[in-house]
């Protein structure tokens, strides 16, 4: 059983189970706010709660966000089902800002499409809840790597509530909250908002729920918390994409390098957008000294400080965080509309710090997968015809050790590691790691002026290098 004493954070595999605790100890209602809603068992949850005489609400996109007709339609009777038990489902059909390079979902073959409503989170008479989980089909099987920070008492329960009438008041009501000029009528089918009013603000990091960008602006906080970390900065991220934010991180580490500074995010092989530029902030940042670690399955959105703890819906992102912009004179914030938890509470800190070391300790540098799909550009161009994984990892590692800069010695190495490789098999060369390890080394000992046959033989284990010593004279 899940342990729901709050205020705890959880970052768990077992997100299903979190929230079948929370919904089971509902008495008097349960409002759920979820970007996605396809999730059947978690469906059952709620129409079982509402049979047995508890208000339940729930707000999401419409079917139409659905991203292929198949889930279109299972959204849609999914939908229905809960409605036909008594379940109160709330809309949210408005779009934002139609970002041109940020896709977050095809609906009905429209591109760009972003559904405005990203917030996730729970609220009971007895439980505040925000969470970073997607609820898709096969969430309460799937294990993905979640965040979820629960609260109880009467504050957090009644704050969380008001923020949930705020974001259903808005979205039902939205011409009555932005005026005429910021809402986009060329499409009569689609309901979309240019963005939302901007006003200057100076950034405050106050603890409590802020609803991204009707209370707050989400990129100012975060700049804000970077700029007055003393101590640690910890992030663990599905999504880190930025170029405004990265460079606040570089800036950070530079004038404080004694700021532990370190990153918990999927595998960059997973991003979907422009994954060249991604690796691009991440080897900027790691070459500045911060310490990155991937994990498979990571979805929690967390920011952890010496200061505060940030955590909600958002990621790290443009469309995440927002951003300003001008339109034929009007100011816009263009963003998500997301969930903003702040707690500056010493205890709370420390308990989210250990929760991210914790699952630190589980994930693993992959510096070298960054540039595999390089590595084997580079070997193939040198001969190779199969190469192993571990091999591209290897070669991958020295392309981040050696930078940009020394791209032909990459290639010298590669070109020693094929001939390494065709030592066992001349015509279909299968380069393996410790031929890149082979190649580095006789590499080396070239350099230094060290090399000749008897080197050749020890690094090799061959028997007569002269013959092998004379085929890489042609070819470097």
């Amino acid at each position: 059983m899940i342990d729901v004493r709050a205020p705890r954070i959880e970052i768990t595999e077992s997100g299903f189970s979190v929230l079948k605790e929370i919904i089971k100890t509902a008495e008097k209602y349960v409002c759920f706010v979820s970007f996605l809603f396809y999730d059947e068992k978690v469906a059952d949850l709620l129409i079982e709660k509402c049979r047995s005489g508890v208000s339940v609400e729930l707000l999401t996109t419409p079917p139409e966000a659905a991203g292929s007709s198949e889930l279109k339609e299972w959204s849609s009777k999914l939908q229905e089902r809960l409605e036909s038990s008594g379940v109160k489902v709330v809309p949210c059909e408005w779009e934002v800002g139609q970002p041109e390079r940020t896709v977050s979902t095809f609906a009905g073959g429209r591109r760009p499409t972003w559904y405005a409503l990203h917030t996730k989170f729970l609220v009971t008479d007895k439980h505040a809840v925000v969470m970073s989980a997607d609820l898709t089909k096969d969430f309460n099987e799937d294990k993905k790597w979640d965040s979820f920070i629960i609260y109880d008492g009467h504050k957090r329960v009644r704050l969380l509530q008001e923020k949930y009438e705020l974001v259903k008041n808005f979205f039902t009501n939205l011409e009555d909250y932005v005026s005429e000029e910021y809402i986009d009528s060329a499409i009569e089918e689609r309901k979309l908002l240019k963005g939302y009013p901007f006003e200057e603000a100076a950034a405050s990091v106050k603890d409590g729920f802020h609803i991204l960008p009707l209370d707050a602006y989400g990129r100012h906080i975060v700049e804000r918390l970077i700029n007055d970390s003393e101590e640690f900065i910890y992030c663990v991220y599905e999504t880190i994409y930025d170029d405004e934010l990265s460079f606040n991180f570089l800036k950070k580490m530079i004038t404080s390098p004694h700021v532990d500074f370190r990153i918990l995010s999927p595998p960059l092989t997973v991003y979907q957008q422009n994954p060249l530029k991604a690796r691009t902030n991440f080897v900027q940042l790691a070459a500045h000294g911060a310490e990155i670690k991937n994990l498979n399955d990571l979805r929690a959105k967390i920011m952890i400080t010496d200061k505060a703890v940030l955590s909600g819906s958002f990621d790290l992102s443009v469309m995440g965080v927002g951003r300003f912009r001008r339109e034929k004179g009007l100011k816009l914030w263009v963003g998500s509309t997301e969930i903003m938890d702040i707690n500056t509470d010493k205890n709370f800190i420390s308990q989210a710090k250990l929760s991210f070391l914790k699952l630190y300790e589980r994930a693993s540098k992959q510096y070298g997968k960054w540039f595999e799909k390089d590595a084997g550009k580079s070997l193939r161009s040198a001969g190779a015809t199969r190469i192993a994984g571990e091999a591209k990892e290897s070669l991958g590692l020295l392309i981040f050790n050696e930078g940009r800069k020394s791209s032909d010695r990459i290639k010298r190495i590669s070109v020693i590691a094929v001939e390494i490789a065709r030592l066992s098999n001349k015509n279909k060369p299968y380069v393996m790691a410790k031929d890149i390890l082979g190649a580095e080394q006789i590499l080396l000992l070239k350099e230094r002026s060290e090399l000749d046959s008897e080197t050749v033989c020890k690094v090799l284990g061959l028997l007569e290098g002269d013959s092998f010593l004379r085929r890489l004279e042609e070819l470097l």
